[in-house]
């Protein structure tokens, strides 16, 4: 490799010098030459298309159902943090397919009944993870796990670890056994299965630690899910408070603006009576011509004048409205008519035989719509 190596270092120095004393080389590189840097996505798609390609080439080249050994169909980093969060033992398979020893390995080893047996009897608390070492990832895998000899199968675990493989103290994810070259599926079974009874009881209270651990953040979600429910309660109910105060105080404001305008229009009723009450005509004397007219009240009462001639329909009507009015100290022209107030009479003057109605808005004078004589009742509209 030394040749090949001395030309790579020669090429790289003097691209470099070249991209330092030309630095449009650079950019231009940059530009012409598209960006084939992996990222995070494109490095995780290719590891499970390796994973894929192995177990692929596995089951063809072997000839067996798809599934007997239960390989991972992720990466290895997959497979790693799965039995780290659920603490399971991880079994790592590393074969090469050119390798002499592999075809031996498989048949005598991975695809006897008494390794199989042994998987399928331990489907909930291991996984089985295996790579081609032609593929990068597996390559990775057997440098950081010291691997010397293929055929290879590691067991890691997470637990304190007393191998010495993984002298650790602490709870982590150590090897705990490990094989390489060829091997007797009854002596591997044994190995994986004397390991895995030391580790069992660690894992039996780790498990127990983690299950204690996630119902005590289940308790500790509830306890805040309760609470920001309570707290939306809390806040709707304060909500509906607010609201149903806000509407008492529109009701409340909605109330004194309709008595307000019930004794603002009450006042302008009595300041117009008095207004009106100071401008009627003056009842004739006996020697002028007039119209006599006798109205009965609503209450009942009855009330007799005379009118000029020439007085109209609302001369009467205002007459009739005002009797309640003492004009005796009034001033025709001290006192106004309210300001924006258009009086609206609630009655109307009706003859009863034959019954004709004297409306207001008709208009006219007494003397030509009633007559010299006329007797009226009041109804209320």
């Amino acid at each position: 490799m030394f040749p090949i190596s001395l030309t790579f270092n020669l090429v790289r120095h003097v691209s470099g010098f070249l991209a330092e004393v030309f630095p449009f080389l650079s950019r231009t590189y940059r530009t012409l030459s598209p960006d084939t840097s992996p990222n995070d996505q494109q490095i995780s798609l290719d590891r499970m298309n390796a994973v894929a390609r192995f177990i692929e080439h596995f089951e063809s080249k072997y000839k067996v159902d798809s599934g007997v050994i239960p390989f991972q169909q992720c990466s290895y980093s997959q497979a790693y943090d799965t039995a780290k969060k659920d603490l399971k033992y991880l079994l790592v398979v590393l074969l090469s397919f050119e390798h002499d020893d592999t075809a031996s390995f498989v048949q005598d080893t991975l695809l006897s009944t008494t390794f199989k047996s042994f998987v399928n009897d331990h489907t909930h608390d291991l996984l089985v993870w295996g790579g081609n070492l032609r593929e990068s990832e597996a390559y990775q895998v057997a440098t950081a796990l010291n691997v010397s000899k293929l055929p290879y199968i590691g067991l890691i675990v997470y637990a304190t670890s007393t191998s010495p493989f993984s002298p650790a103290t602490s709870a982590s994810m150590s090897i705990v056994m490990s094989s390489s070259g060829l091997i007797s599926s009854q002596k591997l079974v044994t190995g994986l299965e004397t390991t895995m009874k030391m580790f069992d009881n660690q894992l039996i209270v780790l498990r127990a630690e983690q299950r204690e651990q996630k119902m005590s953040r289940e308790i500790v979600q509830e306890q805040d899910s309760a609470y920001q429910r309570s707290l939306t309660l809390d806040r709707e109910r304060a909500r509906k408070k607010r609201e149903e105060e806000s509407a008492k105080d529109r009701e409340k404001e909605a109330e004194k603006r309709r008595i307000d305008e019930e004794e603002r229009r009450a006042t302008d009723v009595v300041n117009w009576k008095k207004w009106r009450a100071a401008r009627l005509s003056q009842e004739p004397i006996a020697s002028e011509e007039s119209v006599r007219i006798s109205v009965r009240l609503l209450d009942g009462r009855r009330v007799i004048r005379k009118f000029h001639t020439e007085a109209t329909i609302e001369e009467l009507y205002a007459w009739v409205e005002c009797l309640d009015i003492d004009v005796s100290g009034i001033n025709e022209k001290t006192i106004e008519a309210p300001k924006g107030y258009e009086h609206q009479y609630e009655f109307v003057l009706v003859s009863p035989m034959p019954r004709e109605v004297y409306d207001i808005d008709t208009g006219g004078k007494v003397c030509d719509r009633i007559g010299r004589n006329g007797n009226l009742i009041t109804e209320s509209l």
